[in-house]
């Protein structure tokens, strides 16, 4: 993969020729995505659109890799259903060139909460007992001390059509 890296990185020198190749790139990988964490939890395409509240058809355009139209709003609703973080920023080229060869469905697959709890529980008494907790800030939280959120509790029952 280093071959196609030293090339990417050439190539990626043209700025249109590395905006092209990003969008690409992020429609690929999410479609694969979306694909892979639905087939980890051996779902077919009609229960996942049954889940979102929409359609088959939508699923299938949502992990059709040229498809290119997927909102944040939706992307949430997919984070949602799979009970996954969905992890929205902006990064360097530097970053896409890493993430180059790391598309396969395994590398893309990621555990639902109940399946990950176990390994976040152990990971915060971990950072706890060293005094590494991070703090973090939010819009939407309510500050307490320097910088720790207490997440607003979101209002149940919310559902839209994907």
């Amino acid at each position: 993969m280093t071959e196609i890296r030293d090339r990417l990185k050439t190539e990626l020198a043209e700025t249109e020729y590395r905006q092209a190749y990003a969008q690409e790139f992020l429609d690929m990988t999410l479609a694969r995505q979306i694909r892979a964490l639905r087939k980890q939890r051996g779902w077919i395409q009609a229960h996942l659109a049954e889940l979102l509240n929409t359609k088959q058809s939508r699923v299938s355009a949502m992990e059709n890799e040229e498809y290119g139209a997927l909102s944040v709003a939706s992307l949430k609703d997919l984070a949602r259903v799979f009970d996954v973080y969905l992890n929205v920023r902006f990064t360097s080229f530097a970053e896409l060139l890493s993430q180059v060869d790391r598309t396969s469905m395994e590398e893309l697959s990621v555990p639902g909460y109940p399946e990950d709890a176990a390994m976040l529980q152990t990971d915060t008494i971990r950072s706890r007992q060293s005094g590494g907790i991070q703090r973090v800030r939010s819009r939407r939280g309510k500050r307490e001390g320097s910088g720790t959120v207490t997440p607003v509790r979101p209002t149940a029952g919310k559902t839209r059509k994907v």
